[in-house]
């Protein structure tokens, strides 16, 4: 077992009240609630409960962000052509996650997963949890969020910014669908992006009609 209290202490002391470049206040906070939230969606539409460490996947969801902590990685000494998201993880969780996993073999299977993560193998069954429930955050309503904050951000008219999805954004997602590991997933995610499309397609109409 591990010490979930100790634990989300310290993410949401991390996380909570932070602002990231791009993502607005607490972004990066919800995310990885929401994030955990679907891992174990995933895990229970996929009967995987006896196939995966729970315990591994809650650290594994909670601070998969954690190379993200402009925070932290400021009191890291990182020299500037090492600073790639994988360096991050492993460094982060390093210095600060893993001393606060008392029991030893959890540690050590915790590495190894992290290791995965970073790295992007996704040979563990955690893993490809995690990233399917990470990818599938960024799919869906919760992207018109993203985009408002990138359109203020960058003084962006909402023409422009209905441009950029469908230019860029829309296409992205579409890979990361093609991309998921669980057939749960990629039916969740086949809804919403049907839901980002419509949507879009009405703030595109409804542009036009104010613009006339």
């Amino acid at each position: 077992m591990i010490d979930k209290k100790r634990l989300f202490l310290f993410f949401k002391k991390i996380n909570y009240g932070h602002e990231y470049e791009g993502d607005g206040m607490n972004y990066r906070y919800f995310h990885a609630l929401r994030v955990l939230k679907l891992a174990n969606e995933i895990v229970q539409k996929e009967n995987l409960t006896n196939e995966i460490n729970l315990d591994l996947l809650w650290v594994l969801a909670i601070f998969h962000d954690i190379g993200h902590n402009d925070e932290l990685l400021s009191k890291e000494e990182i020299k500037a052509n090492d600073r790639t998201k994988d360096i991050y993880d492993n460094q982060l969780f390093a210095r600060y996650v893993y001393p606060l996993i008392d029991e030893n073999k959890l540690l050590e299977e915790l590495k190894l997963v992290v290791n995965d993560f970073s790295k992007r193998e996704f040979k563990k069954l955690e893993s490809r949890v995690v990233k399917d429930a990470d990818d599938l955050d960024e799919i869906g309503l919760l992207n018109f969020w993203r985009m408002g904050v990138y359109a203020g951000k960058y003084h962006l008219d909402p023409q422009d910014s209905i441009d950029y999805f469908y230019q860029h954004d829309l296409s992205n997602k579409q890979q990361m669908v093609d991309k998921l590991f669980f057939d749960f997933s990629k039916k969740i995610a086949e809804q919403r992006m049907i839901e980002m499309v419509g949507l879009v397609n009405g703030f595109r109409d409804l542009n036009k009609i104010l613009n006339y």
